[in-house]
């Protein structure tokens, strides 16, 4: 048993990453076939993709989950073109036993167990979203772009309309 503890099958293993991304760093819960999930480890973010290309080298299969975010698809077109299944999913709140303690380490534990159970057969556990090309991220870079500048006026026209009516001066329409 001592043995089995400390050893890791090394050929055609299943290595499961969940994963909370920031600016900053990464924090990733890994387990590896149907062990027990790893301990948070925190990585830089230039140094997870070549963490996943060491383990790739080692003869794992890796599959990683993260929640869509607001730094686009990077990370997963990296992770694809390193040889991982990379799945993206919508941001949902992970904490089940609802606890209201939200830490890096639990949600990236909770992803990993997800991640267990999608790879089980369980296609309820994840919320995986459809990855756009390169080009409709540029596409909806621009409508998205506009749409909150459109937003930012209508908010500084209402609050113009407002200090006029406030001051007794006739509010235009527009």
């Amino acid at each position: 048993p001592a043995v089995a503890k400390s050893k890791v099958m090394r050929s055609g293993s299943l290595l499961k990453i969940g994963l909370d991304i920031h600016r900053e760093k990464f924090v990733a819960v890994a387990q590896y076939d149907h062990a027990t999930a790893r301990p948070p480890q925190h990585f830089a973010p230039a140094e997870f993709v070549p963490w996943v290309e060491a383990r790739l080298r080692e003869g794992f299969e890796v599959h990683v989950v993260h929640e869509g975010c607001g730094f686009g698809y990077g990370l997963y077109r990296a992770l694809l073109e390193a040889g991982a299944s990379c799945y993206v999913i919508a941001p949902q709140k992970l904490d089940e036993a609802n606890t209201r303690v939200k830490t890096d380490g639990r949600d990236s534990h909770a992803l990993c167990l997800r991640l267990d159970r999608y790879l089980a057969g369980n296609k309820n556990s994840l919320a995986v979203i459809r990855v756009p090309s390169e080009e409709e991220e540029r596409a909806r870079h621009w409508g998205r772009q506009r749409e909150q500048l459109v937003h930012h006026r209508q908010k500084l026209e209402a609050q113009g309309r407002s200090l006029l009516i406030g001051h007794g001066w006739p509010a235009p329409a527009r």
